[in-house]
């Protein structure tokens, strides 16, 4: 007589009382969206670093007609630069409108957040992790780092993760399964590490069940159904635009990017430098949110060796993969580890929601235990001082940037010290207004460096689709590329021909030491251009503004 099969073990769920009864409903996501809001209001006032500047320039492109790569190269999945797009289709003026687009995105983010949380562990659990996600976002990323492709693909995995949760009714398991899909296919065009997220929670709770593989492969072939019509929609989108090839080839770029390794490459390139940089950032993240970081790391030790709860191992799972995602990076640039935050907020509502739960069973529902959990929140909150020192400088600065022209000055500078560093807000402005006032509105320009932000600024048009000079320094990208940019650059015939001086992401990116300007005259027939074309005609900051002689 064959055996009778195994039962399936539930989860076991962290243990919770009062808010963590599922019961309770969704009633604390109000106050925590409001919490949340009022934290990101000061970053509506934020400009555009050269990243934000880069999607913005592409974007605008798209909105007007064209296309990414061929009419404004990066080196990022389209992703971006279509939601930036969208972005611009909202009121006001464009740094506000991405900027009010990030606020949106991450109240939508932190939505699908307490969904997924509040199922697998119930509302106090959700309540912590979704508070401690957009707070962790809005007050530790600054204005650099915010509005970056890592930080958004958060939305369509926590919908996507919802998707997979609903689809145990077979009538529905397609539909929910493969627009998980498409939603997995928009995080992979975000960034592309960021894939292999959900599947991953999809394996790690079959195998836990003991059951047959069956249900998963099938669910596993909806959502690749879904993902692979999403990106054929892509696929299409680019073909029309010619621009699928260029796509690749920025891809290929990207690619070349990456193995040339974290910052301070390639003279440090050696593994013992990489372990150091993996450490070092680690503990940067850890040490720099406390309040999310440590009962998230907390949930994945009792979790996985004192108290079995598979849902808890579900999350470090996906948790680990991120992180992967963020060393096959190899820069661990501060926005990188965005990729990784919406999986630690689960795990911290996770631990908030078991350290509670311990405190109530011990001492009851007393006033002991209620001021024992105001000690445990606030000693927390005291150890981030993204929490306390930034977000109250930000709400400072905030509040008191128009105080008067000094005041005004004080906050601009904030955004990159004047003649300090490599980037500088108050220079772009100064650039900008310069080049507006002296030329006409149809007239082209091109800035030889990484600051296309002055584009904006200034509403002028680059004259080369290389919207930023890098590719053209990097020695694995196509040779033919710089042949385009010379023949865009002899047909756009640019009004000022502008070189940047002290721009530190040049090493890094292009694996050169040479400063951006000393490139510019490197290249023999773009220094042959500007000596027959261009005369000097002012120095602003790092900015060197050469003026075509027959204008």
């Amino acid at each position: 007589m064959p055996a009778a099969p195994a039962a399936t073990p539930a989860p076991i769920p962290c243990p919770s009382r009062g808010l963590g009864s599922r019961a309770a409903g969704w009633w604390p996501l109000l106050p925590v969206l409001v919490a949340v809001t009022l934290l990101g209001l000061p970053t509506l006032a934020y400009p555009f670093g050269p990243d934000q500047a880069i999607f913005a320039t592409i974007g605008r492109t798209i909105n007007q007609g064209g296309f990414p790569y061929v009419d404004a190269w990066d080196q990022k999945p389209p992703g971006i630069y279509l939601l930036y797009a969208v972005a611009q289709w909202l009121p006001g003026p464009l740094v506000t409108q991405v900027r009010l687009f990030d606020l949106v995105w991450t109240l939508a983010t932190i939505i699908a957040l307490f969904g997924v949380a509040r199922q697998f562990w119930g509302t106090r659990a959700a309540t912590f992790a979704s508070l401690l996600y957009g707070a962790v976002y809005f007050t530790g990323q600054g204005w650099w780092y915010l509005a970056q492709p890592d930080g958004w693909t958060g939305l369509p995995l926590l919908l996507a993760i919802l998707l997979y949760l609903g689809s145990r009714d077979r009538r529905w398991e397609w539909l929910g399964c493969a627009t998980g899909g498409v939603l997995i296919g928009l995080a992979l065009q975000l960034r592309f590490t960021a894939a292999p997220v959900v599947p991953v929670l999809a394996l790690v709770e079959t195998a836990q069940q003991r059951g047959p593989w069956w249900p998963w492969l099938r669910r596993m072939l909806w959502m690749a159904g879904g993902l692979a019509v999403s990106q054929g929609a892509l696929v299409l989108y680019l073909a029309a635009g010619d621009a699928l090839l260029p796509y690749l080839e920025a891809t290929q770029f990207a690619a070349g990017y990456t193995r040339l390794g974290w910052p301070f490459a390639p003279n440090d390139r050696t593994l013992w430098h990489f372990l150091a940089h993996v450490r070092g950032a680690f503990l940067l993240f850890v040490l720099s949110a406390i309040a999310l970081t440590a009962p998230a790391m907390a949930a994945m030790f009792r979790c996985l060796v004192l108290r079995p709860d598979q849902r808890a191992q579900q999350v470090t799972a996906m948790a680990l993969v991120a992180y992967l995602g963020i060393l096959a990076q190899q820069k661990f640039f501060w926005y990188h580890w965005q990729l990784l935050l919406p999986f630690m907020a689960l795990l911290a509502g996770c631990g908030w929601d078991a350290m509670f739960g311990r405190v109530e069973v011990r001492l009851g529902s007393t006033r002991v235990a209620g001021a024992a959990k105001a000690v445990l929140v606030t000693g927390a909150v005291l150890a981030t001082p993204a929490l306390t020192d930034y977000g109250y400088a930000q709400w400072d600065d905030f509040l008191h940037r128009n105080d008067g022209v000094l005041s005004r000055v004080r906050y601009d500078n904030n955004f990159g010290g004047y003649a300090e560093g490599t980037f500088s807000y108050l220079a772009d402005v100064q650039v900008a207004a310069y080049v507006r006032e002296h030329t006409a509105e149809a007239d082209t320009i091109y800035i030889f460096g990484y600051d296309p932000l002055v584009y904006l600024l200034s509403d002028r048009t680059s004259a080369s689709r290389f919207i930023y000079s890098l590719p053209l320094m990097s020695h694995w990208a196509p040779p033919r590329w710089r042949d385009d940019f010379y023949a865009e650059i002899d047909k756009h015939r640019p009004v000022y021909f502008i070189t940047q001086r002290n721009e530190g992401a040049a090493r890094w990116i292009t694996g050169q030491d040479l400063d951006t300007e000393a490139w510019a005259w490197k290249l023999s027939p773009l220094a042959a251009r500007l000596e027959r074309e261009y005369e000097l005609e002012i120095v602003i900051e790092d900015f060197t503004l050469y003026r075509r002689r027959d204008r």
